[in-house]
């Protein structure tokens, strides 16, 4: 049997640049001269890359990677807009409102004073109702005097303070007349003091009487009330309601009112801004790392169902460190709108609460001791021509009392604020040293004993003593019980302010690592560090998604 061996004929290959197999094109010619793709090509080239394993994981790579940049730059910027938050407050409205508050303390302490040196010449040195030594060194008269000059000094400290932190348009304008005029008024103190020394006791009233016109604005001619009272002392006793902080302000109190409302109402808005940019701030930070946090979780998931291994470093070490970095980013800013809170309204306003009691109350306290001083009471000669009918009014015990009252009214009231604003325990208990609540909200006081109820009961003495004609009696009352009971309630109204200071310098230390009120701090705060601690996680978690895609590159 023969096998008859066929030789087989090759068949041609199509030439390259046509759909043969081995080119995968078709086979249709490519146009003339092209050696390159068109752009057709190009854009079906990207789908299919795409569409292959390999593509995704690009995108997915390249996605994680631009997240963790945004991710950065909005941290960044959001923690870096939070600290200067807080250094607005701790650096700028907060310091001048308390030199403010604090000025007008030592302003109505050092007329306090004033009063009391006066009212202490007053004292019959051979009665009986006196065993304190009145003369000397150590007599009262010095005692007071020397009280005088350390609120002289007060004065000065906090003018400086709060013009080495001039911030806002009418502060420099308030401070100048401030200072203008508390020295126009120590000089004409000075002259009350000289007259005294002389034996001039009416001279010395009208002098105090000159110096105290300084303090209410009654200069230049302007229209009185009938009892004598300039308009800037009745914007006073009605609480300073529907005050102008842009009109130019002849009077000492006036101005320290106009110099804490400017700050008051820069802080007020700058609070209710920076509240909602935090709040909104948290928002975008919640809102990115969540996507980067899930952009890393469904890119592990991927590389184990196609890949079937369970962990890639890489990728792995990223979801971890973006899963911790969205925990501590969203933690620390909504304890920074928690802090903020605490020190532009929760603890400030209660400070603020708390200085203006103690300035209305320090004013009503000398009130007593003006009433004393009236030329209606004894050891005056009151045909002394001295003695205008300007100086009988502004002494007059029927405009002093209506004075007092109405100072006892917007006490009451401040107080009555300052319960409702209960926010820490310390509040209570020292609120409860002064007055009963009354408000009906957070809680109320046991025992009887409160160092404002006492106060005003030895008010009431004194004014019947001086209606009486006692004098004696009344002088040894204002300088003996009256004078403790106010103590109490005024260190009172100091700790309800340090419970809140305390409180203040925490949160504050906490968020930017600074203290206002002289608490200790020994961290550098969450801002600060946050903004370091972005700028070192993000970039991290990028180069660990691109070293996790470098790892496998080669399988797909």
């Amino acid at each position: 049997m023969s096998v008859q061996n066929k030789t087989a004929t090759p068949q041609k290959q199509a030439p390259r640049g046509f759909g043969s197999p081995a080119s995968g094109g078709s086979l249709v010619p490519s146009p003339a001269g092209s050696g390159k793709p068109t752009v057709g090509q190009k854009g079906s080239n990207r789908l299919i890359q795409l569409q292959t394993l390999k593509g995704q994981f690009n995108i997915l790579v390249l996605l994680c990677t631009i997240l963790s940049a945004v991710g950065l730059i909005a941290s960044f910027l959001v923690l870096d807009s939070v600290e200067t938050n807080f250094n607005d407050i701790i650096n700028n409205s907060a310091p001048s409102i308390i030199a403010a508050q604090k000025l007008g303390l030592a302003i109505q302490d050092a007329d306090a004073k004033a009063a009391d040196y006066q009212l202490y010449s007053r004292i019959d040195v051979t009665s009986p109702d006196f065993n304190p030594k009145v003369y000397g060194d150590n007599g009262l008269r010095n005692q007071a005097w020397n009280a005088f000059l350390q609120r002289r000094k007060e004065v000065n400290d906090k003018l400086f303070t709060a013009r080495s932190n001039i911030t806002y348009p009418g502060e420099a304008d308030a401070i100048n007349a401030i200072t203008d005029r508390f020295l126009d008024y120590f000089g004409r103190i000075n002259v009350m003091r000289y007259e005294l020394d002389q034996g001039h006791r009416e001279a010395a009233l009208a002098a105090f009487k000159s110096a105290h016109d300084l303090l209410v604005g009654n200069l230049n001619n302007v229209p009185l009330d009938d009892k004598g009272r300039s308009p800037e002392e009745q914007a006073k006793l009605n609480g300073w309601t529907n005050f102008d902080t842009q009109k130019p302000y002849l009077g000492i109190e006036a101005n320290v009112q106009k110099l804490s409302q400017i700050n008051a109402t820069e802080l007020n808005k700058a609070s209710n801004a920076a509240t909602n940019s935090i709040a909104a701030y948290t928002l975008v930070i919640t809102v990115l790392t969540i996507l980067l946090v899930l952009g890393l979780a469904f890119l592990c998931f991927r590389h184990a169902v196609v890949t079937h291994r369970i962990i890639n470093p890489g990728y792995a070490l990223a979801f971890l460190g973006a899963l911790v970095l969205s925990v501590v980013l969203i933690t620390n800013l909504q304890q920074a709108t928690q802090d903020y809170t605490t020190v532009s309204k929760d603890s400030f306003l209660s400070i603020d609460t708390a200085a203006r009691t103690r300035q209305l109350a320090s004013d009503a306290n000398a009130d007593e001791s003006r009433l004393l001083l009236s030329p209606e009471s004894p050891g005056l000669d009151s045909t002394n021509l001295v003695l205008t009918a300007d100086v009988r009014k502004a002494f007059n015990s029927d405009l002093l009392t209506e004075n007092f009252n109405k100072k006892e009214a917007l006490i009451k009231d401040q107080l009555a604020t300052a319960w409702k604003n209960i926010t820490y325990s310390g509040e209570q208990v020292a609120l409860c040293k002064i007055t009963q609540n009354v408000t009906g909200k957070n809680g109320s006081c046991s025992g009887n004993t409160f160092a404002l109820d006492s106060y005003l009961k030895v008010d009431t003495d004194i004014r019947t003593a001086f209606k009486n004609n006692l004098l004696a009696e009344a002088i040894s009352l204002n300088t003996g019980k009256s004078n403790d009971f106010f103590g109490q309630f005024d260190t009172a109204l100091a700790e309800l302010s340090t419970v809140n200071e305390q409180s203040f310098d925490k949160s504050a230390c906490q968020a930017i690592g600074k203290t206002q009120f002289g608490g200790a701090c020994n961290n550098e705060g969450y801002a600060p560090f946050l903004k370091i601690f972005v700028l070192v996680a993000f970039p991290l978690i990028a180069l660990s998604v691109i070293g996790g895609f470098w790892y496998v590159r080669r399988e797909f």
